[in-house]
C-alpha cells in the first residue's frame, strides 16, 4: 500500500509539473502575439491617419 501511495504522489506530481510548464508557455506565447499585434498597430497606425 505504502509503494502505492509513493507512485500517486509521483504521478501527481508529474501531472502538475506539466500543468505548470503548460500554462508558463501559454502566458510567454500570449506575450510574444501581444508584441507582435502592438507592432503591426504600429505599423498600419501612419497609413491611416
Amino acid at each position: 500500500m505504502n509503494a502505492n501511495f509513493e507512485y500517486l504522489c509521483y504521478g501527481l506530481m508529474a501531472a502538475w509539473l506539466i500543468v505548470a510548464l503548460y500554462v508558463l508557455l501559454l502566458g510567454l506565447r500570449e506575450s510574444k502575439l501581444r508584441r507582435e499585434l502592438d507592432r503591426v498597430r504600429q505599423m498600419v497606425e501612419p497609413r491611416s491617419k
